[in-house]
């Protein structure tokens, strides 16, 4: 099993119960069969299947890449794809709003685990308050527009400034409808990639649980 800290789950993620248990449910009648099947497996069963994902990404594609948050979700996936193969190119997206101690948390593990190749990205400019202004704090308008700014345009510029053909994400299906819906393997434009979901069928739990 995955010696994964507690205490790297981020507070901002709600558990499932705090998710709500028809959210919950909704978001599980959304999955395609194939991933709602993997939903109930025992964690050993899922790590081998997140492992074969992982493998098949490396095997299909010539520069696959991960990106990674200082998450619990991105570090799984990090944890279990090096110890398929090291030299990973790994990405990731600065806000400017991320917590220090996250930073902290992203710059230890990266000189512990030895990472080869990593790249941090971010918006050339902070609109933050520009954003306020015109949509007003907390607005689902606001929270689209700094996720689009601040998150997603930084992200594409770094999977195609890296020249990467696919990128191994840390979504889980129950996390939101729009997650629930997607599939392992997920075709994008705009530099042309395949996002890959190996954790897609993972629960909060399985994230939490560690070795004895």
């Amino acid at each position: 099993m995955l010696n994964i800290s507690k205490k790297n789950m981020r507070k901002s993620e709600p558990s499932e119960e705090e998710f709500g248990a028809d959210r919950t449910q909704r978001c599980i009648d959304l999955m395609r069969p194939e991933v709602r099947a993997l939903l109930d497996f025992p964690l050993k069963e899922k790590i081998k299947r997140t492992e074969k994902i992982i493998q098949q990404a490396i095997e299909e594609y010539k520069n696959p890449g991960i990106g990674f948050s200082g998450g619990a979700d991105s570090e799984v996936i990090l944890h279990i794809a090096m110890k398929i193969k090291h030299d990973w190119p790994v990405l990731l997206v600065d806000t400017r709003y991320e917590f220090p101690e996250t930073l902290d948390f992203v710059e230890k593990l990266r000189k512990d685990w030895d990472l080869e190749s990593f790249t941090a990205v971010r918006a050339g400019t902070d609109r933050v308050e520009e954003f306020k202004k015109k949509y007003g704090a907390g607005t689902t308008e606001f929270t689209l527009e700094f996720n689009k700014w601040h998150k997603i345009d930084p992200l594409l510029r770094g999977i195609k400034q890296l020249g990467l053909d696919a990128f191994l994400g840390g979504i889980r299906g129950v996390e939101h409808e729009e997650r629930a819906q997607e599939q392992f393997f997920s075709p994008r434009t705009d530099p042309p990639h395949v996002r890959v979901h190996p954790i897609l069928f993972w629960k909060r739990d399985d994230v939490q649980m560690s070795s004895p």
